[in-house]
């Protein structure tokens, strides 16, 4: 009785939980990620990987990896980029891998103001690895956890389709960006019911003014603001990077 009361807790309350995407800290590197209407924006083709290890002393820390690749397609003033992404959340017992295709179209308004939109299309997997679980029949009193359990461990996998949007306005030194995320809200319960991934509303905006150091030197320096928002979770950051080729520095909090 005292198993299926705690049970039945713990599905009441998970009905109320809302997950959170991975969240990488160079955000202008990992422009795909950022805002899907970037792709395309350089002058050439960039690769992109990403490694997130966070929390590593305490054993179950969220270990994230993503790999992108985007080209700008001369022919149809586009571009085109694809994205892969693995999340493992505690020691690999909750596991994420997505797949991701974006396409954005530039359009000038001016000759100093041009607006990029984006679509955005992901596969996403989740697994939740319950022989990685302890329970309390389990234990041996001398031997520790070593007995099989007769609880039953529910973990999918589940498969499921995200669907996102994006779009930037900039001129020769300013620039806005607006992205939204799982716009289709998908169900990713491993179990039963219903357990939307909320929308992730993303906001950012910045600069990119040149100084002359010398007559043969010149470096930008570049204010950003990023806001974001899924579900109840908000977080802003604010940061100032320097530029002289081939090197990025900056400050971020």
């Amino acid at each position: 009785m005292i198993r299926f009361t705690l049970t039945l807790i713990a599905i009441i309350l998970s009905f109320s939980v809302k997950a959170q995407d991975p969240e990488f800290t160079q955000f202008y590197v990992n422009t795909m990620y950022l805002n899907p209407a970037l792709v395309g924006s350089n002058s050439c083709p960039s690769i992109t990987s990403m490694y997130r290890n966070q929390w590593p002393s305490i054993g179950g820390q969220f270990i994230s990896t993503s790999v992108s690749y985007d080209t700008a397609i001369e022919k149809t003033n586009g571009g085109l980029g694809v994205m892969v992404m693995n999340d493992n959340a505690g020691p690999s017992i909750l596991s994420t891998f997505g797949a991701s295709i974006a396409y954005s179209i530039n359009q000038q308004i001016s000759r100093k103001v041009s607006t990029r939109a984006a679509f955005q299309t992901s596969v996403y997997q989740e697994y939740l690895d319950g022989s990685k679980f302890r329970f309390n029949d389990q234990i041996d009193p001398v031997n520790g956890f070593i007995l099989p359990t007769e609880d039953f461990i529910y973990g999918g996998p589940v498969t499921y389709m995200s669907i996102g949007v994006g779009g930037l306005i900039s001129t020769e030194k300013f620039f806005f960006g607006y992205a939204s995320s799982h716009l289709n809200t998908p169900n990713q319960s491993l179990i039963f019911g219903n357990s939307e991934l909320p929308i992730k509303h993303t906001i950012h905006a910045g600069a990119l003014l040149p100084i002359r150091a010398s007559m043969n030197e010149v470096f930008d320096w570049s204010p950003n603001i990023i806001y974001r928002q899924q579900g109840d979770a908000k977080q802003i950051n604010v940061g100032l990077n320097v530029n002289t080729k081939p090197f990025i520095a900056g400050v971020w909090y």
